[in-house]
């Protein structure tokens, strides 16, 4: 039986607006989020878009807020219709990830195990899951971490089919985890695994590749855009990094960017696509780069190529949910009118591709070694974006240079 709240549905989202409106005058201000009174937003919310208590109550301990003021000041919000339809889309989504893991908490659809179960536990901790909740995707993320720790060799590499996707997403996966739960176990092996990335980073254009150097002598977009995540949060998380890592990262960066401002930004070099472009983007932002001229060009070019649940989407390499994953991280973050136009778009457009069960199907020329176990990860991460529970959508920016600044001329 559906249980009934004692607000009327009109009633709750004026005090959801008041709310959030208190959160923006405090931001106006200079401050950071307004402190959220006990039993408040969230809670009553909670009636509005069938959450959880515990996931209610983690999502206002950690960074829950119901969208990205943006640069100027206006919020992205979403009808309460649309915020139920996103939020059973995800309890659905949320629901089949469970199910598919294995008895000894690993996940697994194609190959890849690590990477499997890093993107699975990403998509948990953006859910506001945390490992040591007595629920069932509580108890599913702590079985995964603890799986993922087994995985670790004393040299500090995952054992893993693709070694520096495993690498930098278990990587990644343990290092989100640690800045939330402040566990040490989670943040005990990240200075080795770290020094694995030291290892294989390229020594000339900077960047990887799918086994690093010297096994590889070229490096890629995609997967460098998974090692900068891994470094940058493990930095948040209070690793230190070699300057050489951050350093390479933007020779990379530069070499295989093009446009008038260096926003464009291909897989090697050459052709720029969008997908790289917003791992391009993120990587940028992670790395402390304020907006300035390259990052509006990097949200214009993706604005041009925004999800539309009108249309259909050309299916290139690993398909569309890995550029909407990729895209609503960097275009959050970048915020604003750029944001906002994005946003509008991307929720109808997931919940219109979303399966029955609740998966994503994989698609693509990479769709048999994708599998959808991953293509349902990308598209639960870009939903839960807006939940800002994951460190790696809070980057600190203080003191970095403005892109203006560092930006090459395409």
């Amino acid at each position: 039986m559906k249980k009934s709240h004692k607000y009327p549905a009109t009633a709750i989202w004026i005090l959801a607006l008041g709310l959030f409106c208190n959160d923006l005058n405090a931001q106006r201000r200079g401050g950071g989020p307004a402190p959220r009174p006990s039993g408040g937003l969230a809670s009553v919310t909670g009636g509005i878009v069938g959450q959880n208590e515990h996931l209610s109550r983690n999502r206002r301990s950690l960074r829950f807020s119901f969208g990205d003021r943006g640069d100027a000041g206006k919020a992205v919000m979403s009808s309460p219709e649309m915020m139920r339809m996103q939020e059973a889309s995800r309890e659905r989504a949320m629901h089949w990830l469970t199910k598919q893991q294995k008895e000894d908490g690993y996940w697994e659809h194609t190959h890849g195990r690590v990477a499997h179960t890093g993107m699975a536990i990403l998509c948990y901790l953006s859910n506001g899951d945390l490992p040591a909740d007595h629920t069932k995707s509580g108890k599913a993320l702590s079985k995964g971490l603890a799986w993922l720790l087994t995985q670790i060799r004393d040299n500090g590499a995952l054992q893993d089919g693709d070694r520096m996707y495993g690498q930098a997403i278990g990587t990644l996966a343990l290092s989100e985890a640690y800045s939330l739960t402040k566990n040490p176990a989670y943040g005990k092996p990240l200075d080795d695994l770290i020094n694995v990335f030291l290892k294989t980073q390229n020594p000339e254009t900077g960047g990887w590749r799918y086994y690093g150097y010297p096994t590889d002598k070229k490096s890629d977009t995609s997967v460098t855009g998974w090692v900068v995540m891994a470094i940058q949060s493990a930095k948040m998380a209070g690793v230190k990094i070699p300057e050489e890592l951050s350093e390479k990262n933007e020779v990379f960066l530069k070499h295989v960017s093009t446009g008038k401002a260096g926003g464009i930004y291909g897989y090697t070099a050459g052709k720029a696509k969008p997908s790289t472009t917003s791992i391009g983007m993120y990587c940028q932002q992670l790395m402390g780069t304020r907006k300035g001229k390259r990052q509006d060009e990097s949200a214009s070019y993706l604005n041009m190529h925004r999800p539309d649940p009108k249309h259909s989407h050309q299916v290139v390499g690993c398909g569309k949910y890995h550029y909407w994953f990729y895209g609503t991280y960097a275009m959050y973050l970048h915020g604003g009118r750029s944001w906002a136009d994005w946003d509008d778009k991307l929720h109808p457009a997931l919940i219109k591709y979303q399966e029955p069960d609740g998966h994503w199907k994989s698609e693509g020329p990479h769709a048999k070694k994708t599998g959808d176990v991953i293509a349902t990860c990308w598209a639960i991460m870009a939903l839960n974006a807006k939940y800002r529970c994951l460190p790696i959508l809070n980057p600190r920016a203080e003191g970095s240079s403005s892109d203006s600044n560092k930006s090459s001329e395409g």
